[in-house]
């Protein structure tokens, strides 16, 4: 019987000892695949545009990503700067150089639905490609209900996020699918930061 319990308490052990070996080795491999592929050679920088204002204020910026790498890049549009709900989700925020509050902003979480092949094809809609050392630009224009700018506030805007997404194409040779998993990079981004000054009257002045 002793002998019977002395077995049972070894091989819980053993087992045990299994278990955070293969715990230690699969958050190792993690950690080393991240590490790999964690540089993102993508620049985000904001710039001013005029608008005309509507009942709350409104504003229009100019969104810059910036490839610096020599290898042309695909990035998944999803909560990116790029997003076409991106006045909505919250990734650029203004904030009241007057009182410090936030403007208000939807901030919606909108649910994507993955490829259920696991990958993206190289002309899926919510992929976009950005050549060797070249860019991609697009004209926002923020206002009520996605974000509610005040006339004659002005605020610091800036974005910020996680990117779903990235592939860089290092290889050089045409790609026909972009496969989730260790080619994708995921990481943050945060771009400069703008003084945007919503008029009284009937333009948004920007610098």
């Amino acid at each position: 019987m002793a002998s019977h319990r002395v077995f049972l308490t070894t091989t819980a052990i053993f087992l045990a000892f299994v278990a955070l070996l293969l715990v230690y080795d699969d958050f190792y491999f993690t950690s080393e695949k991240m590490t790999a592929t964690s540089p993102i050679p993508l620049e985000v920088t904001l710039s001013s545009e005029i608008s005309s204002e509507s009942i709350l204020g409104s504003a229009k910026l100019r969104i810059t990503l910036k490839n610096t790498s020599p290898h042309e890049i695909s990035l998944l549009r999803w909560s990116s700067p790029l997003d076409s709900s991106v006045p909505a989700i919250g990734v650029v925020s203004f904030m009241s150089t007057k009182t410090g509050a936030k403007a208000p902003c939807l901030d919606m979480k909108i649910n994507h639905r993955l490829p259920p092949e696991g990958y993206f094809s190289v002309d899926d809609e919510s992929i976009v490609h950005i050549p060797a050392n070249g860019k991609v630009e697009n004209v926002v224009e923020f206002n009520e209900p996605k974000v509610a700018l005040v006339k004659g506030e002005e605020y610091r805007a800036k974005a910020a996020g996680f990117w779903m997404g990235v592939w860089v194409n290092e290889s050089g040779k045409g790609v026909k699918k972009l496969v989730m998993g260790e080619e994708m990079r995921t990481g943050e981004f945060e771009s400069n930061e703008i003084l945007v000054r919503v008029s009284s009257e009937d333009q948004a002045e920007l610098r």
